[in-house]
């Protein structure tokens, strides 16, 4: 039996897929629309996890974090259409919604503010509808990350226009808080079980 399979057997019970929501290519680093991206990229080094590979339209990576498997996810569709490969990986891995995580963007919060939420509503936001719309729920945790200027430029080119230096900073302040939130969530799993 294949050793992807054998993992697969053992964690698809008390597995939990992280999805970090996003845009592939160069052009979309730094932006607001990748802060998901970052995110799952930062748990990714920060845990020693193996290299990304292309599995089921996305960049996974699997392994343990604070003793908890985690399947961690970046889709490759293209924001607005990140539902696709979400339901693929999903399906995939026979994981309920109940069990898969979603980074984003939040250009209703300020940039460093973080918040979670269940059963919300996708307030704009496309990747999350497509998500919400592929999985046919709304009962996804979610991890909003404030993304917002204050300015009132036009949404669509403001989410696509890598941040300033001192915004940057400020970003990745707010995703290391991110990653030690995550831990701590999966760590209470972890030991639940």
């Amino acid at each position: 039996m294949e050793i992807l399979s054998i993992i697969k057997a053992c964690y698809n019970s008390l597995m939990i897929i992280i999805v970090g929501l996003g845009n592939p290519g160069r052009r979309y680093r730094n932006t607001p629309h990748n802060l998901g991206f970052e995110a799952i990229d930062r748990l990714r080094k920060k845990h020693h996890l193996p290299r990304f590979r292309s599995e089921k339209m996305n960049w996974t990576s699997q392994g343990l974090i604070a003793g908890q498997p985690v399947l961690l996810a970046k889709p490759l569709t293209f924001m607005n259409n990140s539902g696709v490969a979400v339901a693929a990986l999903a399906k995939e891995y026979q994981i309920p919604p109940d069990q898969i995580w979603l980074i984003h963007d939040e250009a209703a919060l300020p940039l460093g503010q973080i918040k979670s939420s269940l059963n919300h509503s996708p307030g704009g936001h496309k990747g999350v509808a497509s998500v919400y719309q592929y999985l046919n729920t709304s009962n996804i945790l979610r991890f909003r990350l404030g993304s917002s200027l204050g300015e009132n430029s036009d949404l669509k080119d403001f989410v696509l226009r890598p941040y300033r230096r001192a915004d940057r900073l400020l970003a990745k302040e707010m995703i290391e808080q991110l990653v030690n939130l995550i831990e701590a969530a999966l760590d209470k799993i972890s030991v639940q079980n």
